[in-house]
């Protein structure tokens, strides 16, 4: 498999993984669905995106500005290693998802973008976890850091598009025993990729 197939196929893991487990803009934007439709939750979606745009863009002018990349991947894909290992653990051991049952009347994507810009899992994740493939990538081709973002990003709207489209049907679906299952196997992918995470910032010390 070339490098563009694999940061295709680790972007559209890593999208569909944090897709579909709980967040702070999940948990809203379901809310938002349960009280004013589909179309109003998937605006939090949706709007939440626009919180990573910065952040993304940081992220690859930092990397593409420090000329040796060796020891700074080093640290930071084991910072990334741990980061997923937390998160593959919480997702283990979920017990469920809790809505909040007063449902907001605000504006959909100002909720969105408040959301996400309040949570601090987007920054840990872009300048860790992100940040050492796209800054591994960026030595090789610009062509694979699309690859990366175009499988996260399109996974990432998809799986809660679905996730979303099912609750506006039944609130069965996010409340019942699948979803948790869903869950718990991403959380032992996760656990997978912080293994390959630390091997890799190992390696880069070798």
């Amino acid at each position: 498999m070339n490098l563009f197939m694999s940061l295709l196929l680790s972007g559209s893991t890593l999208g569909l993984t944090l897709g579909v487990a709980p967040s702070p803009v999940l948990t809203l934007s379901i809310t938002q669905t349960l009280s004013r439709g589909f179309k109003e939750g998937y605006k939090v979606v949706v709007a939440a995106i626009v919180v990573d745009i910065p952040l993304l863009l940081v992220t690859v002018f930092l990397y593409s500005k420090i000329t040796d990349l060796t020891i700074f991947l080093g640290i930071v894909s084991l910072l990334g290693g741990a980061f997923i290992a937390y998160l593959g653990y919480k997702y283990i051991v979920i017990k469920g998802i809790n809505l909040d049952d007063k449902a907001s009347h605000n504006d959909s994507c100002k909720q969105g973008i408040l959301a996400n810009l309040l949570n601090p899992n987007p920054y840990i994740f872009w300048f860790t976890v992100g940040g050492t493939i796209i800054g591994d990538a960026l030595t090789k081709n610009i062509f694979d850091v699309v690859a990366f973002l175009l499988g996260f990003y399109s996974l990432l709207l998809l799986s809660r598009f679905c996730i979303l489209y099912a609750v506006s049907k039944s609130t069965r679906f996010i409340k019942g025993m699948g979803y948790l299952i869903i869950i718990k196997l991403l959380g032992f992918i996760m656990l997978l990729f912080a293994v390959r995470f630390i091997i890799n910032g190992l390696e880069y010390f070798i």
